[in-house]
């Protein structure tokens, strides 16, 4: 029986935009609480979120946003997690560049100034030291830079087991999807893939030595990444699990077909507009 609320821990760099607008259209739209925004705008959303009156936090059926771990405890109904995992190399790689791209983000100038490696391990954010883990684990704000140890791993883990409907991974974007899909009993989970940057640097522009720094830096995210990945390995293996996912493949790629070929055609009758309106 599916949980009164979903609550979506967002990890940065992880497909969340996408994932974020299937997840929209499960619910309905005054029951999505969402947390977002630099500048003390999470911290704002939480606060928001902890002072709401028991019958409002009750027609809340899903909370998303970058936050971690814990938010269940605000509610007065029953609630599950779910979130996305990504490699951690390409992660910090996803992150780097969104910083250095973003001049609104805190982080931005001093991004602009650091190589990759620098930017990992420096200090000068704790999200490039394990934090996926720190995030699922609910830990997040308790450690500090460089001091994540087996025991952040195992809360994660245990939180994954005990309060997760599902923990899927980028890699297998379709999969976890559709692990989700079936475990929460979701609609329509067709999509187009949000916030992909068109050209960024891969793993094999890097030297050994920063791919080395960087690993060093997110040894429980790796393990974290694995563990998820073993998880939803043994999913696939069940047949019918299988066949469902390939099956939303072939459904999802005509989905995005006819969403171009829509999209080509209102560009096409706008230039024609426009055209037509040009004096003689």
């Amino acid at each position: 029986m599916p949980a009164d609320s979903v609550i979506f821990i967002h990890i940065p760099k992880t497909a969340g935009r996408t994932l974020g607008e299937v997840l929209d259209r499960q619910y309905r739209p005054d029951g999505i609480f969402k947390i977002y925004g630099y500048g003390g705008g999470v911290a704002q959303a939480v606060e928001k979120l902890t002072g709401a009156p028991e019958a409002e936090k009750r027609r809340i059926e899903l909370i998303r946003g970058h936050y971690r771990f814990g938010l269940h405890e605000l509610l007065p109904q029953d609630s599950t997690y779910v979130t996305m995992l990504r490699d951690p190399f390409e992660r910090a790689i996803s992150h780097f560049h969104m910083v250095r791209q973003a001049p609104q983000h805190p982080l931005h100038l001093r991004a602009c100034e650091m190589t990759l490696d620098e930017y990992v391990t420096s200090g000068v954010s704790r999200e490039m030291d394990n934090g996926q883990t720190r995030l699922v684990s609910g830990l997040e704000k308790d450690v500090a830079f460089g001091a994540c140890g087996a025991e952040m791993l195992e809360r994660a883990k245990e939180n994954v087991e005990s309060r997760f409907s599902g923990v899927g991974i980028v890699e297998q974007f379709d999969a976890s999807l559709v692990l989700m899909k079936t475990v929460l009993g979701w609609g329509d989970i067709r999509y187009l893939p949000r916030n992909v940057a068109a050209r960024r640097s891969r793993r094999a522009d890097f030297s050994e030595t920063v791919q080395s720094a960087v690993a060093a830096q997110n040894l429980l995210d790796l393990e974290l990444y694995r563990w998820a990945h073993h998880r939803l390995a043994n999913w696939l293996a069940v047949p019918e699990n299988a066949t469902a996912v390939d099956a939303f493949r072939r459904e999802n790629r005509r989905y995005g077909r006819r969403q171009e070929l829509r999209a080509r055609a209102v560009a096409g009758a706008r230039r024609l507009v426009k055209k037509l309106s040009w004096p003689l």
